[in-house]
């Protein structure tokens, strides 16, 4: 298209557009300038929670452990599928995703640090010391082509073109000194350029050696075997070459290689339970300690064999379970009002229970598990449950009037793996019943809770799988039901309220708190057998005394 100008000649320009905007803004509906109604519709389809939301604390616990320590929660995996998989509600499902995801983070490191090395050797075989490099001694440009060419080609032009070899017929002897530094020496490495020997020196070597072969071969072995050092302190081998009047030789002349040693951690051998029961001291050997006291109808016998579930990486045992529970329930200055509103129940009550047949004669029989305590008057109830291999804990928890609820079931575990809901229902079955049998004896009670939660007590029960510190290996899970125990005695209030159950969470302590219970135990329990070993040796006429 051409556009005319008032004042000039015509000049091409693109052509306009020509727009209707009666047409285009005309409206079908009378004109109406109402927007149209936005109708917003709610799904009902929930949204499904991201897998990356469900890991993404396994995630961060994950990123930050070492290579050991990824190998270690792998093995462990491993084991629990192989052992627990088909005992577990899910199948085992979520240890495989969890052993996938370590999986694909230990191949990932190991490809990264393969490429590391793939790029550090290729670097160090392109990477030339050249130590007479112009440019780096700040010369002349002009002078980087003669400078940068290789040592070898300045050597060969300069005998060309001296006048005094090419007077000589023989060729090869225009070269004769500087093969003798290049030639090779019984397949080994040349002469380093540190032990360069002088022109007569050379001659001198090379006509004696026709005449000592002995010697020279010997002398040659020791110079080919020495190496240089470079600044780096890294031995690398090189040979010599004459000097150049056009300038210094290069130092080395082929790219200097370094040694790669794959240093491999080996883990301290684990000490055995044999050789930890023979370290123990002497006052443990034939002798059996009776806790609390002889006379205690519910006293937990130890003896030293019991004592070999305190090696490393050994699992706790109930006899031992049950000595450190006992320990907890003795009075203490600071614990004496405390503890006598706790009710603690041994290792073997939730076994018992799961095989419990409710009839009335049986569960009368049932009851001397807590001969005639008034356990709905407790703060407070502990259960351990050992259960495939696996200790957890609950917790059944009495609040006050003022909240009007119901006891409240915690189920804490270290793993994971136990079916929570299973074994909150067994405990709350069993509740209902002697809540049954009081109501039917007319035992008159100073409950904690109100009337109206009493008598619709099968109603009111909830229970709730609380997040706490998760172990770091398999053979800890006792330790942690004893230190949930321990930490939650000290940290818990009168009677719960539903704030108090914010206490629980997974920074609650440092896994490494539980773990280091096993020593402690030990040291305890040595102590309690140096006592009996002193009342054995003390004179029972002093004890009368």
């Amino acid at each position: 298209m051409e556009i005319d100008e008032p004042n000039g000649p015509k000049r091409k320009g693109p052509t306009p557009i020509t727009l209707d905007w009666d047409q285009l803004l005309s409206r079908e509906d009378g004109g109406d300038d109402r927007p149209p109604e936005l109708e917003v519709i709610r799904s009902n389809k929930k949204p499904k929670e991201s897998s990356e939301n469900i890991y993404q604390s396994e995630d961060l616990e994950m990123v930050v452990k070492s290579d050991r320590e990824l190998k270690e929660s792998i093995a462990r995996f491993k084991r629990n599928l192989k052992t627990l998989a088909h005992k577990l509600r899910d199948g085992g499902e979520r240890l495989r995703v969890s052993l996938k995801r370590h999986e694909d983070e230990l191949e990932r490191r190991l490809q990264r640090q393969l490429m590391n090395k793939v790029e550090n050797e290729c670097a160090e075989m392109i990477q030339v010391s050249d130590s007479d490099d112009g440019v780096s001694r700040g010369q002349k440009q002009g002078d980087r082509k003669s400078l940068s060419s290789p040592s070898f080609t300045k050597l060969f032009d300069k005998k060309l073109e001296d006048p005094e070899d090419l007077k000589d017929s023989r060729t090869v002897n225009a070269f004769e000194e500087e093969l003798f530094y290049i030639k090779p020496c019984n397949g080994r490495r040349g002469r380093p350029n540190n032990q360069v020997a002088a022109k007569g020196r050379s001659r001198m070597a090379l006509s004696s050696s026709s005449e000592e072969p002995s010697r020279s071969s010997k002398s040659g072995l020791v110079d080919c075997e020495k190496q240089t050092t470079s600044n780096d302190d890294k031995p690398t081998s090189s040979f010599s070459v004459p000097n150049s009047p056009q300038g210094p030789p290069s130092s080395n002349l082929r790219p200097r290689t370094r040694r790669y040693y794959n240093v491999v951690e080996e883990d301290p051998p684990v000490q055995t339970t044999a050789q930890f029961l023979e370290e123990l001291d002497p006052c443990v050997k034939d002798a059996t300690l009776y806790y609390p006291s002889r006379d205690d109808p519910d006293a937990v016998e130890v003896n030293h064999a019991d004592m070999g579930c305190l090696a490393p990486e050994a699992y706790l045992s109930s006899t031992i379970m049950n000595f450190y529970i006992r320990y907890l329930q003795q009075p203490t200055s600071s614990s004496e009002s405390t503890t006598c509103n706790y009710h603690f129940f041994s290792t073997y009550f939730y076994n018992k229970l799961e095989k419990l047949k409710y009839e009335e004669d049986s569960f009368r029989k049932f009851r001397k598990w807590w001969k005639d305590v008034s356990i709905f008057e407790k703060a407070y109830i502990l259960l351990p449950v050992h259960e495939s291999a696996h200790w957890s804990l609950v917790i059944i928890c009495f609040p006050t009037k003022e909240d009007e609820q119901g006891p409240i079931l915690l189920h804490l575990d270290s793993l994971g793996l136990h079916n929570s809901k299973l074994i909150c229902d067994n405990i709350k079955r069993f509740l209902k019943e002697e809540w049954s049998y009081l109501r039917k004896s007319g035992t008159r009670l100073d409950l904690p809770i109100s009337d109206e939660i009493w008598e619709n007590l099968e109603s009111k029960m909830e229970h709730k799988r609380v997040t706490v510190p998760q172990q770091k290996n398999e053979y800890d899970c006792g330790l942690f039901v004893l230190f949930y125990m321990e930490r939650f005695i000290k940290q818990a209030p009168e009677r719960i309220k539903k704030k108090d159950l914010s206490m629980f969470r997974r920074q609650w302590f440092q896994p490494q708190e539980a773990s280091n219970l096993r020593p402690a135990i030990c040291n305890l329990l040595v102590e309690e057998f140096r006592k009996v070993k002193e009342k054995e040796s003390t004179p029972l006429s002093q004890l009368l005394d």
